[in-house]
């Protein structure tokens, strides 16, 4: 979110997106994935990788995804931060 344009809402609109995946309809196949949002300047990725952006918002994203169980979103704290007047966060 706010790649090529920043609107000042990318937070709000990333948390949103994972919300309804992570809320989506249980009646089709099992997929079991967990969700991590962390914000800041990213760089494309060089090379053959499966996710084709790099840089330390990306690698954190990644640890809050590995550290969260199933089926839930994990936020950095700078994005609680811009969330917690709109969300309930634990």
């Amino acid at each position: 979110f706010g790649l090529g344009r920043l609107t000042g809402n990318e937070a709000e609109r990333a948390a949103r997106a994972a919300l309804e995946l992570a809320m989506r309809d249980e009646s089709g196949p099992a997929v079991r994935f967990a969700i991590g949002l962390a914000e800041g300047q990213v760089l494309p990725a060089s090379g053959e990788v499966p996710f084709p952006l790099a840089g330390s918002p990306v690698e954190r994203a990644q640890g809050l995804a590995r550290a969260a169980p199933f089926g839930s979103v994990q936020v950095s704290g700078d994005i609680a931060n811009r969330l917690s007047h709109r969300y309930r966060l634990e």
